[in-house]
This record gives structure tokens, C-alpha cells and sequence, in this order.
């Protein structure tokens, strides 16, 4: 009856106090924030829910016009040094930016494990990509934490007051969270979900001339660009650097010059979000007119393919893209098959190299011509551990050698050394050599492989792709101008070889060998047949460093003698000699011994 009464006496007040009555309500409802409350919520356009450990997640959505948007998150309570790392955020897909995410500090308890947070966040018209990502995180960052949660993390570790547990109990635990965990995002304004986020950034993209991103373990990616004018380029790049150490990174070289014209490194990339180690560059370069290559390297873990920690703020773009500043630009930008070293062209293979192993290449240059040398090797402190080197067939003169100081990082480890630059070599014979120790090469690693392995060694192609037909293969054993020759000497050894001069000569004496203290334990002399005399005798003092151990030692000189009969000899001690070394080997391995030829 009372309902009845109230109903009809409502039904009896006039329009305009109804109205009255309705607009003192509404006003009653804006001041106490009820009413932005209810419309702010509007529906879902994005959520994120019940996710896997390990895994990272997206929901994109589009507002068409400027909004407030309200999102709530709910993560795990991970500022103790637990294993668990919880991350929600929004990213803006044309700025690859981060317009939000979940901060821990000001978020509310909820329960003993978890954290929760819902804010209210203002955003222009535009795509947005929603991410959540549930990962371990046993390098937890205790930087900027202050010294009272230290002692109370300790103090917990020492008790067992950790909810996470030890050992296997933190999955358990996680298991019965996770149906708790996730993002969502609702608005009211007009707007639009997207489940696929690669299609949002399209605008980002439109300005892109090289995209080379989701990027997986163990890549080499190359790719070639030209200008046909000078220009601004926008550089965007994701990566792995830990402190001065990079394993996913990417540099951009003038395929003239061979020379870097920028390079991502820790100097000037910034925390890309997540792990410490995901790192970003974001460079503006002006770069002339000509011929570009792009490189992206990765090491074999932590990629956009399987994250081994918490992935960047852009898990999409792990990789590199590289803009112009203005659509209108990419005419002035095009697209080339770029191989950093044709093989075809190369006149010397020695790549794939092993531990322990010694291989050589001959090769003869008709005219002076200018040579790319592409060598990788192992290196550091200042010398070199696996490395090549080219001498002149004739006179057995180094022409060339790869030396620490002219080197630069390949990837990976430290010590993964690279040479990649041309040099001018006359006409003539040639051997390049490359010799490796006992660890670290191709296919047996015992640190971060190289950016480019299958290379591990030297490689020789023309400068100029046309000046091919100057070089051809050349037979180091089939030279017929040595007079007399004792190489390869093992222990024990005492060995001749006889030769005639028909008239006064001038000849080369090439001969390595073993002294210590300046006295000669492995070394070579001549006699004259006829008389018995010694007429040239291999001193210390006459000697060089011949590479490898200090013991090593060379000579290579030209001596004056008359026509007649002589005797070469070479006499070696019980130990370090061909085959047997008890200490680092000399550069020229294969000619530990003497060797007498016509000099030119």
C-alpha cells in the first residue's frame, strides 16, 4: 500500500520539479564522483587475463577521438627479490612509446602476493597496444632499493618468510594466482578492439624503409639501402647489452668504404623496459648520398622468438627499423640485394676454421689491385690467438697480418675479434694463412659465438667486383726456384740438401728455428762443398720474432756467394719443432726449416 501511495504522489508532481528533482540528483552524483565513475568504465577494449608464466601477451584497441580510459591490473607483489616478475603496460603503436604502466608504488595490497591498481588515463585519438607479461626473474635489480628493504629481504631469506617458497613451490604458488593476474582496459568514449597489435602500427611503419624486427636466437640479418641524396634517417632498435657487452644489436656500414657510419652499444641506448638488459637506440643520422648496409646480430638466447627474461616495453620490434623523417623522403630511397662478402668472388676460402688447425691459399695478382680482407678470429689483451696472414710466395715477406690493434668486436664474446678492410697488394705470388690454437672456433664455441661463425677464418674478395679477372690460383708447391729446401724439420733431426751455383749469386736465406738466450737450438748453415767451410750460419743475433712463442725465431736475408758447390743443413734439438710444439707455433708452420732460392 505505502508503494502504492508513493507511486501515485510521484506520478502527481509537476514536470518542471521532476525535473528539478533529476537535475539536484545528478549534481549530487558528479560531486561525489559517482557519475564519472559509472561512464569511465563504459565497455572492455582490451583485457588480458589468466596468463602462462613465461609468456607475453597483447590486446590492442583504437580510440577515435581523445578519451579517458580506466585500467586495471593486477600483478604480482615482486618487490621482494622473488622469482616472479609481473609486467602490465600500454604502448602507443605510432610512437612505440609507452603511455602507461603498472608502478608497483602505487598500487594496493591484495592479499600477501599480489598488488592491484586502477587509474584513470587521459589519451589523444589513436592506436594503442596492450601488453601483460608474467616471467622468471632470478637477476632481480636491487639497485635504488633502500638499505631497510635489503636487510628486511635478508632477514626473510634467513627465517623463510618468503610466500614464494624455494625450490619448485614458487610454480605451485604462481598456479594459484594466476587466475588473478591480468590488465583490462574500458572507456566510454567510441572505440574499437584489435586483437592482431601488428596491424596498428601501420602509421609507424609507413615511414620505414628497412623493418627488420621479431627478431629470434642466432641471427644474421643483412639488409642494403641507397640515398640518392643526403638525408636525415630515423634509426629504431631494440637489443641485449649487458654493460659495455653486446649480444642483439645493429650497426649500419657505407658499402663503399666498409666503414661504420653508427652502431647501437651502450653509450647511446637507454633501458628499453623489463629486463635491464633490453636496451633502445633511438638516433636521428645524416647520412651522405651512396650505398648502406644494415646488420642486426643475436646471440643464442633472449629474443623476440623465447625471452629467457622480461621482454622490452616493444617486444614486436626487437630487431631494428630504419625511417625517413618524411613519407615524401622514401622516393629518394631504394632497396638493394646486399652480400656482405660475395663468395663468388673470393679468391681465398679459408673459413669454417677448427681448433688446432693450419690451412693456406695461394693466389697470384697480375696487376696491383686492392683487396678486401674479411677475417674473423679469436683475440685479446693485445694479441692475437686465431688469426691470418699473407706473405709474398718469393721472398717469404709478410705482407699482411691480422694484429689486435686493427680489429674491432665481431659479437658475441669479448675476444671474437674481426679485421674487414682493404688492402693494396703488387703484382705477384701469394699465400694467405690462418691457424688457430686449441679452443674456441667453428662449431666448438667455449664462449658467445661470433655474429657471423660460418666465417670464422679469411676470406679474400676483390675491392672492386671488377677487377676479378686479376686474380687467379696459384700453387705455392709447384714454384721450381729453390735451390735447396729443408722444412717441415721435426725432433732430432739433422738433415742436407746439396745445390750448385754456376756463377757468383746473390741468394735469399729463409730460415725459422727455436732460440732462447740468444743461442740457437733448432737453426740452419752453409757449407762449401769443396773446402768444407762454413760460409753462413743462422745466429741469434741475426734473428727475428717469427710469431707464436718468443722462441720462434726468423731470418730472411739476401747473401752474395761465388760460383760452386754447397751443402745446405739444418740441425733440430729433442723438442718444439714440426708437429710437435711445446709452446705456440711460429707464423710460417709449414717451413720450420731452411730454404736457399735465387734472389730476384
Amino acid at each position: 500500500m505505502q508503494n502504492r501511495l508513493f507511486y501515485r504522489r510521484s506520478a502527481m508532481i509537476p514536470d518542471r520539479a521532476r525535473l528539478f528533482v533529476l537535475l539536484a540528483a545528478t549534481l549530487f552524483l558528479l560531486a561525489t564522483g559517482t557519475i564519472s565513475r559509472v561512464f569511465a568504465q563504459g565497455a572492455t577494449v582490451a583485457e588480458i587475463n589468466s596468463i602462462d608464466l613465461q609468456t607475453v601477451r597483447s590486446s590492442g584497441f583504437v580510440l577515435e577521438q581523445a578519451a579517458t580510459i580506466s585500467v586495471g591490473a593486477t600483478c604480482v607483489d615482486d618487490r621482494k627479490t622473488r622469482p616472479i616478475s609481473t609486467m602490465a603496460w600500454i604502448l602507443d603503436a605510432n610512437t612505440r612509446r609507452p603511455v602507461w604502466e603498472f608502478d608497483p608504488d602505487d598500487a594496493k595490497k591484495r592479499g600477501k602476493r599480489l598488488l592491484e591498481l586502477k587509474q584513470q588515463v587521459e589519451l589523444p585519438a589513436g592506436a594503442y597496444e596492450t601488453y601483460y607479461a608474467s616471467f622468471l626473474n632470478w637477476q632481480h635489480d636491487w639497485r635504488g632499493r633502500r638499505i631497510g628493504d635489503i636487510v628486511r629481504n635478508v632477514m626473510d631469506e634467513i627465517f623463510d618468510r618468503d610466500d614464494w617458497g624455494s625450490g619448485d613451490e614458487w610454480q605451485e604458488k604462481y598456479e594459484e594466482v594466476r587466475g588473478d593476474l591480468g590488465v583490462n582496459v574500458r572507456t566510454s568514449a567510441s572505440a574499437r578492439s584489435v586483437q592482431n597489435v601488428n596491424a596498428l602500427a601501420k602509421d609507424f611503419l609507413a615511414r620505414a624503409f628497412v623493418t627488420a624486427t621479431r627478431v629470434g636466437d642466432d641471427s644474421y640479418l643483412v639488409e642494403g639501402f641507397e640515398l640518392n641524396r643526403t638525408m636525415d634517417v630515423d634509426i629504431y632498435s631494440i637489443g641485449e647489452i649487458i654493460d659495455d657487452d653486446r649480444y642483439d644489436y645493429a650497426w649500419i656500414i657505407n658499402t663503399d668504404s666498409r666503414r661504420r657510419v653508427w652502431e647501437m652499444d651502450s653509450r647511446n641506448t637507454v633501458h628499453a623496459g623489463g629486463a635491464d638488459k633490453n636496451r633502445m637506440s633511438r638516433d636521428r643520422v645524416r647520412l651522405p648520398e651512396g650505398k648502406y648496409a644494415v646488420f642486426y646480430t643475436s646471440d643464442g638466447s633472449h629474443s623476440a622468438t623465447e625471452w629467457n627474461a622480461p621482454p622490452p616495453y616493444d617486444p614486436v620490434f626487437w630487431g631494428v627499423t630504419v625511417l625517413v623523417r618524411d613519407r615524401d623522403d622514401l622516393r629518394n630511397v631504394s632497396r638493394f640485394e646486399y652480400e656482405n662478402v660475395p663468395l663468388a668472388n673470393a679468391i681465398v676460402q679459408l673459413r669454417g676454421m677448427r681448433d688446432d688447425e693450419h690451412r693456406s691459399a695461394g693466389f697470384s695478382v697480375s696487376r696491383p689491385t686492392a683487396l678486401r680482407i674479411y677475417a674473423l678470429g679469436e683475440g685479446r689483451d693485445g694479441r692475437m690467438f686465431d688469426y691470418g696472414w699473407i706473405i709474398d710466395s718469393e721472398t717469404r715477406e709478410r705482407v699482411w697480418m691480422m694484429e689486435h690493434r686493427y680489429t674491432e668486436h665481431a659479437g658475441g664474446a669479448v675476444k671474437n675479434r674481426l679485421f674487414d678492410d682493404v688492402v693494396e697488394l703488387d703484382a705477384g705470388d701469394y699465400e694467405a694463412h690462418y691457424v688457430t690454437d686449441d679452443s674456441h672456433s667453428y662449431g666448438d664455441w667455449n664462449s658467445d659465438r661470433p655474429f657471423d661463425p660460418a666465417a670464422w677464418g679469411m676470406t679474400i674478395v676483390p675491392a672492386d667486383p671488377a677487377d676479378a679477372n686479376r686474380l687467379t690460383p696459384f700453387d705455392p708447391t709447384a714454384r721450381a726456384s729453390h735451390l735447396a729446401q729443408i722444412v717441415r724439420v721435426g725432433d732430432d733431426e739433422e738433415r742436407y740438401s746439396d745445390f750448385t751455383l754456376e756463377k757468383d749469386s746473390r741468394i735469399r736465406v729463409y730460415a725459422l728455428g727455436e732460440g732462447v738466450d740468444r743461442t740457437m737450438y733448432d737453426y740452419g748453415w752453409i757449407e762449401n762443398s769443396d773446402t768444407g767451410r762454413v760460409v753462413w750460419e743462422m745466429t741469434y743475433r741475426m734473428t727475428e720474432h717469427a710469431g707464436g712463442a718468443n722462441k720462434n725465431r726468423m731470418t730472411n736475408t739476401v747473401v752474395m756467394l761465388p760460383k760452386g758447390n754447397y751443402r745446405l743443413y739444418y740441425r733440430s734439438d729433442d723438442s718444439h719443432s714440426y708437429d710437435d710444439w711445446n709452446a705456440s707455433p711460429p707464423i710460417d708452420i709449414e717451413y720450420w726449416g731452411i730454404t736457399v732460392s735465387r734472389a730476384r
